[in-house]
């Protein structure tokens, strides 16, 4: 899992980066992209797998304007 995210206020990494933890990632790096306000972590599942048949994962609306 990559996961790039802003440091702008209000910074929200630190709350990400434990919902992943939270949720069965292990975390594997974090950065500060240098000179910017961003940053990106890669993070690998470990928890308890799920099955997912008969679950709906997306659906796609066509949106008219």
């Amino acid at each position: 899992m990559l996961a790039p995210r802003h440091r702008r206020p209000p910074d929200l990494t630190d709350a990400i980066r434990g919902w992943f933890a939270e949720s069965g990632f292990q975390e594997i790096a974090f950065e500060a992209v240098p000179d910017s306000e961003g940053s990106v972590g890669v993070a690998r599942f470990v928890g308890q797998t799920a099955a997912l048949a008969d679950q709906r994962l997306f659906s796609f609306v066509r949106e008219t304007l």
